[in-house]
């Protein structure tokens, strides 16, 4: 029974270890699933010192999703008919530390940080943070997160990752409800100016006030005003939504 148990282990790490098949069809899939999880202690400090530690487990083997700071590799594998691109998406959360080594047709790795001492952004859209992808027919390569979240658990991370054809048209659609919805508010804000301006009445007034507030904030909940910001203040905001 104890080797048999052995055995189970052994087949769940080598499964939890065998690479993501990157979806050509537009479906998204969850990515941290797949992962390997390795507490951050300091002395990993670029993707070769990550690809060269040891002492990762798969994700699959914590009872509950690790705590602090850690790294995560994320095995990936392109089709072998045909390379491609591809988008990796982060769900925004509040995040002490965010890094991604994404992967590069060459074989090596793009840096991204939400860091605020080093700080390499990425777009954001809507409720994500988005990474472009791009790997060559049937390159296999790893994907590597140094993430903190400021719940201090690992569980809050969304990893996914979906075709650009996918997501281009997700986005479109995305495109297209925010602007009937925020084309309404502005609507109904701009009548009520009006109406303050020939009527002078104090709730037209403080209607106006309070839409515009929340034109405002779910246009930065949406991920739409941060390019306007100026550089400086956008690389302050805050990292997330939860």
């Amino acid at each position: 029974m104890v080797l048999f148990a052995f055995l189970l282990v052994a087949a769940g790490s080598v499964l939890a270890q065998s690479p993501v098949a990157l979806p050509m069809d537009g479906k998204t899939l969850r990515l941290q699933d797949a992962a390997l999880v390795r507490v951050d202690d300091g002395t990993l400090r670029s993707a070769a010192d990550v690809l060269a530690a040891d002492g990762f487990r798969p994700i699959g083997e914590f009872e509950t999703p690790p705590e602090g700071r850690v790294w995560l590799r994320i095995p990936l594998q392109a089709a072998a008919s045909d390379g491609g691109s591809w988008v990796l998406e982060v769900k925004r959360r509040y995040f002490r530390v965010l890094e991604l080594y994404v992967p590069t047709p060459g074989g090596g790795h793009e840096r991204y940080s939400n860091g605020l001492a080093d700080y390499r952004p990425t777009e954001i859209l809507a409720w994500h943070l988005i990474y472009p992808l791009e790997l060559a027919p049937g390159q296999r390569a790893e994907l590597l997160i140094r993430a903190e979240t400021l719940q201090g658990s690992l569980g809050p991370l969304d990893v996914s990752v979906q075709s650009e054809t996918g997501y281009l048209a997700d986005r479109s659609t995305a495109m297209w409800a925010f602007g009937l919805y925020f084309g309404a508010m502005f609507a109904l804000v701009f009548y009520n100016l009006v109406l303050y301006l020939n009527l002078r009445t104090p709730g037209h007034r403080m209607y106006v006030l309070a839409m515009t507030a929340v034109l405002l904030f779910m246009g930065m909940d949406a991920g739409l005003l941060q390019p306007l910001l100026p550089a400086w203040l956008r690389e302050r905001e805050l990292l997330g939504i939860v």
